[in-house]
């Protein structure tokens, strides 16, 4: 193989060894996932389940009854607790009579009378014990004592300095439980037990950083400990939780160190995060504009802009500049959205209102239809004008001597060239009536004179 990657269940992974470990730091059932790599670069997936019980089990039981006659069983039914399903794994019953168990609800008969003290460790999947007499940090000697007997046989599968003497030293290197049994110089046993928790090293994983905008929050994870201190508190809610929520001010390093409650281990990480303030943007005033024209924007900005986006685009002349020239047909309003490296967009808005009136068009006075090629036709130019609905024209006793309907302006062949009926009318004033619909949709109705001239 030429690749090996852990996915722990817990939003860590990592690229490691095919033998790896893992600290878990939340109750739950998580599912471990490896996938390997080989030079050809084809994978494999193995995936099972890993039950953990961080905040550890907690031990319990209770006996059918208290007093017993002799050689008469007594039930002990196991009443421990921890934060999720199937969490013990083992049970060991010591009787106080020289006899244990490993049975989940035990019976028991007491051979001799006596008053016995009955005792029960648990261990949950994650190998958190309670009932535990010692806790020692994970490369700790510590001293096992028994008093009372003549001679003592220690028994153990984590090893111990000496079998058979009353303080042996040991060193297990994970949660063991450590057995005794006593004789007097007449031949009476008692057997006795010791557990010993072993905190093991810490080693943190943390969320990484981000960049943030001012006033934005994001929530750290740390895992791996069972307490946490986090610094500086500034910007945070609070200290001693793994994942505890960020609003800082400016840019700031957080560290958090990790260690267990018997303040056996520690270790510290760091996280950054990067405060950008928001960028600044005028996009200037309000504007009033005839339909057909144009009117150049300029937005005032900040140093730390990196890009600048005008919407909508339409009707610019560009919108990914500081100063477009605007053209709308219609009032339209436009917003302004700068953007700095952090991501912090900050928009402003204006609006440019459209009209249309009379002086978005013109209409001559006179006109001369004789041929030149100077004011020979009388027609409607313009600027915004979408179309025109109607032109007529009437001569002095109300009679239409020329009408035109649903055409464009400024275009000399709709226009009347001076003739009624096939013939030349006569010089005269003429009155006309014209309708326009603008580009911004607005209706105009106007009436005028207009001299025929020969």
């Amino acid at each position: 193989m030429t690749g090996y990657r852990w996915n722990f269940g817990d939003g860590i992974t990592e690229a490691g060894p095919p033998t790896n470990s893992h600290i878990y730091t939340e109750s739950g059932v998580y599912d471990v996932q490896l996938v390997i790599t080989d030079v050809s670069g084809c994978t494999n997936t193995l995936k099972k389940p890993s039950y953990i019980s961080i905040d550890g089990p907690v031990a319990g039981f209770t006996a059918s009854t208290a007093t017993v006659c002799a050689n008469t069983a007594i039930i002990f039914t196991d009443t421990s607790s921890a934060k999720m399903q199937r969490p013990i794994v083992s049970w060991i019953w010591d009787y106080g009579d020289g006899a244990n168990s490993a049975i989940e609800n035990p019976g028991h008969f007491y051979t001799s009378p006596g008053s016995f003290l009955s005792k029960l460790i648990i261990t949950s999947p994650g190998g958190c014990m309670d009932g535990a007499n010692q806790v020692i940090c994970r490369g700790q000697i510590t001293d096992l004592s028994a008093s009372g007997a003549d001679s003592y046989q220690w028994r153990s599968l984590a090893g111990h300095s000496c079998s058979d003497c009353s303080s042996p030293k040991a060193n297990p290197l994970e949660n063991a439980v450590y057995f005794v049994t006593g004789k007097n110089q007449f031949g009476c046993s008692s057997t006795d037990s010791m557990a010993i928790a072993v905190k093991q090293p810490i080693f943190l994983h943390i969320s990484q950083g981000d960049t943030l905008c001012e006033g934005e929050s994001m929530k750290f994870h740390a895992t791996g400990a069972e307490l946490y201190q986090w610094s500086p508190s500034a910007g945070l809610d609070n200290t001693s939780g793994p994942d505890p929520v960020a609003t800082p001010a400016v840019s700031t390093l957080y560290q958090v160190i990790g260690y267990d409650d018997a303040n056996c281990f520690s270790d510290t990480a760091f996280v950054k995060t990067i405060v950008f303030l928001y960028p600044q943007v005028n996009a200037g005033e309000d504007k009033t504009i005839a339909v057909g024209t144009s009117s150049p924007l300029k937005a005032i900005i900040s140093d730390d802009v990196t890009s600048i986006n005008w919407k909508p685009p339409t009707g610019l002349s560009c919108s990914s500049c500081v100063d477009p020239v605007a053209s709308p047909r219609r009032t339209t309003a436009y917003s302004a959205e700068v953007i700095n490296k952090g991501g912090c967009l900050t928009r402003d808005e204006l609006t440019i209102f459209v009209f249309c009136d009379n002086g978005n068009f013109f209409l001559p006075n006179t006109f001369s239809p004789n041929g030149d090629g100077i004011n020979d036709v009388f027609f409607p130019r313009g600027n915004g004008v979408f179309t025109v609905k109607t032109l007529r024209i009437f001569n002095r006793w109300g009679e239409v001597v020329f009408e035109k309907m649903d055409f464009n302006p400024n275009d000399i062949g709709k226009g009347w060239d001076g003739s009624s009926n096939k013939r030349p009318a006569p010089q005269d004033v003429y009155v006309y009536s014209i309708d326009l619909i603008c580009e911004n949709q607005a209706v105009i109705n106007y009436k005028g004179n207009v001299a025929l001239i020969r």
